[in-house]
């Protein structure tokens, strides 16, 4: 099977066109699949596929961020010939403009200036035709402002987008308050916390000072920390009860 998983890595790495690469594996799957490869190894080689499709995708997004080679190449592939969705990440750091403007307050930057970019940026990424179908932002502290790119994901027909929060690698304190906003205004279906949740306790079991099954525990009582956040939150808001 490691011969297989390195065939994949290899035909990956030569070819910079997301539709080649694809073809490549989906023909190496089915030729795999002839060969005296077990039940279990035919399986895996699914996996690697669905996997691949998916990293390939979000790669050639990230790599070719112009709004033609995006529409062509992600937004058109995914909503034609894939069965996946897609999920646009969209972060709006801070220029070194606009954070001298704002004496290098990265806080001020969030909460004066990043709203209104993101709006804007999310306006012209559906301009030019790419359409997600799940929004992933950077928290917001203000629920007007969640209300307001929800409007905008959601802006000429786009009714069944919907948005999720993402984490930022901020600490628990922060995240829970961008959920607790966010939570509460319907279009906001989830979150995506990465870093946050499992950051320091594998840091700590790398180290040698916890062991595997303390580093599952800690992980899995953050993530459903934030899980009991944002359903208490989404069950209070008015806006998604009433």
């Amino acid at each position: 099977m490691l011969d297989a998983v390195m065939f994949v890595a290899t035909l990956v790495s030569k070819s910079s066109d997301i539709d080649v690469q694809l073809d490549r594996v989906r023909t190496m799957t089915a030729l795999r699949s002839t060969s005296q490869l077990t039940k279990e190894d035919n399986r895996v080689l699914g996996e690697i596929y669905s996997y691949l499709e998916n990293y390939l995708v979000k790669k050639e997004a990230l790599r070719s961020f112009t709004p033609d080679s995006i529409r062509e190449k992600v937004s058109d592939y995914l909503h034609g010939k894939s069965t996946s969705l897609l999920m646009f990440e969209l972060l709006v750091p801070a220029e070194k403009s606009q954070l001298d403007q704002l004496n290098g307050d990265k806080k001020a930057y969030d909460v004066e200036r990043r709203p209104r970019l993101m709006v804007q940026a999310i306006q012209q990424l559906q301009d030019a035709q790419v359409e997600p179908d799940v929004w992933k932002v950077e928290g917001l502290d203000r629920y007007q402002e969640c209300e307001t790119i929800v409007a905008t994901a959601r802006r000429n027909g786009r009714d069944n987008v919907g948005c999720i929060i993402l984490g930022r690698g901020e600490d628990a304190t922060k995240v829970r308050e961008w959920l607790t906003v966010a939570a509460g205004v319907p279009g906001f279906i989830g979150f995506a916390v990465g870093r946050t949740v499992f950051w320091d306790p594998l840091v700590a079991w790398r180290a040698g000072t916890t062991t595997r099954e303390a580093t599952v525990a800690e992980v899995a009582r953050r993530y459903k920390q934030f899980v009991d956040t944002f359903d208490a939150a989404r069950a209070s808001s008015p806006a998604r009860t009433g």
